[in-house]
This record gives structure tokens, C-alpha cells and sequence, in this order.
């Protein structure tokens, strides 16, 4: 009988465990590609809002560290411009070794400007040899009006919905975007939050050569020549947060680039960027012409 019992006590301990499971699966929000894409445009704002947002200026104070391999850091200025699927970001650090970043794109054409020495830092690197990421107005998120899930016609992209996952500790709906031109081995997903439907983080992973980049280390007395290149698999990731209304759209004002590798005595670096003003205006448009 004690045999007999313990069974019991062990089929029953299973029963629970096992209907507790398909509870937990069945709260497990069903959704599609599409459903998923069109609560996250609808949480950007109404049609109306949307489309009278034809160009926008995003600008506020920039914050660059480096936090790992030396350290360092700088501050400076951060500017969004964006008009239809054209696009340019500036970020302009007071830092001796490394000044900031351009990039630019005219929704065909992308190009990554050179820092002071010459060469691109390591993030223009990155960039560079992945220009799909600004042509297709993936950097910056919702900040941009080149937002390429407000418009999936224009950049003919493929999306994948791989469910919920954790991520930081938070559970977050998870898109594969694939790009219809690129490197099959950039690997880009999107993350939205599961209650608003607010697009809050995007991850972007590939094997590259990237320069050594002394210019960009901030303990460097060395500009870099260029011919120093090392293989690495880089981990660029966008967060977004503080979510206020403007004109009608509900827009990040905190925005955050983190880069990594694999190599371990490779630096951390990361820019946190506060949209201080963020305005619906007309632009020059010699702010997007690619050289």
C-alpha cells in the first residue's frame, strides 16, 4: 500500500504540473505577423497622425561610454533628421580619440562618414558593411518617419514572429526582420511589448572584420592607419523607452545603442541619447544627399 500511495502522490504531482503547463501555453497570446505589426503601428497613433508626420527633427544631449577594455567616456549632441524613407543621424562627442558618427541615406543610397583619422570607428564599421540596417530605416526606431513597419511595401522586407521571449527580464513579442538585400548573415530582431505593442528594442548580430578602431578608444594617444582588422561577431542593440505623446504619436524620448563582441578585451560601448526636442517641421534637402 505505501508503494501504492506513493505512486498516487507521484501521478498526481505530474497531473498538476502537466495541466498547470497547458494553462501557462494557453495564456500564451496567440498572434500573427500582421495582427502583431498593425497594434504596433496603431500604438504609434491614428492614421491622421501618422500621415501628417511627413519629416521630423529629433535632437538632445548624447551621453558615449565606453565600459570595458580602459574605460572612458564623452558627452555631446545627438540629431535625428528623417523625411519619408530618407534619413541622417549625427552624433557629434567631445572626446580627443573619437568625435562621433554620420550616417545618412536616401532610401536607396546609405553612406557612413570616417571619423577624423580617416577610418570608420568601429560602430561606422559595423554600419557600413551592413548598410541595410540605415537604408531600410531600422536605426532609431519609431523616432524615425522611415520606419520601415510603417510601410513594409517600400523595403519589401520578410518578418518572422518567434513568439514571446524573455529578454532582460521582461517578456517581449519577438520579430525576425530579413531584409530583401543583405547579408544572410545579419540576423535583426525586433521586440515589442506585449501589453502596448510599443516597439522597445532591436537587436542586430554578424561575423565582420572590423578595424581596430584606436581612434575610438578613449585612453588612445594612436590614430588608427586602417591596417589593423580583426574578425568578430558583433551584438548592436537599440533600446527605447519614455514614451511621451507628440503631435498625436507616441515617441520614445530615451533611446540607447549598446555595442559588443565576442572578444572579451574588446570595449563595451554604448550612447544614450535623450530626445530633448522632437518636431514635425520641413527640412533641407541637402541634409539627405549621399555623397
Amino acid at each position: 500500500m505505501r508503494h501504492l500511495s506513493k505512486t498516487a502522490v507521484l501521478i498526481a504531482v505530474i497531473s498538476v504540473w502537466f495541466c498547470g503547463s497547458v494553462a501557462k501555453a494557453a495564456e500564451q497570446p496567440k498572434i500573427t505577423v500582421d495582427e502583431l505589426v498593425a497594434r504596433h503601428v496603431a500604438s504609434i497613433g491614428d492614421a491622421a497622425a501618422r500621415n501628417a508626420a511627413k519629416s521630423r527633427a529629433v535632437a538632445g544631449p548624447l551621453v558615449f561610454r565606453i565600459t570595458r577594455s580602459g574605460g572612458g567616456e564623452g558627452a555631446g549632441k545627438a540629431t535625428l533628421l528623417s523625411e519619408g524613407r530618407k534619413i541622417r543621424m549625427v552624433m557629434s562627442v567631445n572626446n580627443a580619440n573619437y568625435t562621433g558618427e554620420d550616417f545618412i541615406s536616401d532610401g536607396s543610397k546609405s553612406d557612413i562618414a570616417s571619423t577624423a583619422s580617416g577610418q570608420r570607428s568601429r560602430l561606422g564599421a559595423f554600419l557600413w558593411t551592413r548598410r541595410e540596417i540605415i537604408r531600410d530605416g531600422l536605426i532609431g526606431g519609431t523616432l524615425s518617419t522611415a520606419w520601415p513597419l510603417l510601410d513594409l511595401g517600400a523595403t519589401k522586407a520578410t518578418l518572422r514572429y518567434n513568439g514571446l521571449k524573455t529578454i532582460d527580464g521582461r517578456s517581449l513579442h519577438e520579430l525576425r526582420y530579413e531584409p530583401r538585400k543583405g547579408d544572410s548573415d545579419l540576423q535583426i530582431k525586433l521586440y515589442f511589448d506585449p501589453e502596448t505593442y510599443r516597439h522597445v528594442m532591436t537587436t542586430y548580430e554578424a561575423n565582420i572584420a572590423v578595424p581596430a578602431a584606436r581612434s575610438i578608444e578613449a585612453n588612445s594617444t594612436t590614430a588608427n592607419n586602417g591596417a589593423e582588422t580583426q574578425a568578430l561577431h558583433i551584438t548592436l542593440k537599440e533600446t527605447f523607452s519614455d514614451f511621451r505623446a507628440v503631435d498625436g504619436l507616441m515617441l520614445p524620448q530615451s533611446w540607447k545603442l549598446e555595442m559588443a563582441s565576442d572578444a572579451p578585451e574588446m570595449p563595451i560601448m554604448d550612447w544614450e541619447i535623450n530626445g530633448r526636442t522632437v518636431a514635425h517641421r520641413p527640412l533641407d534637402p541637402a541634409a539627405f544627399k549621399v555623397p
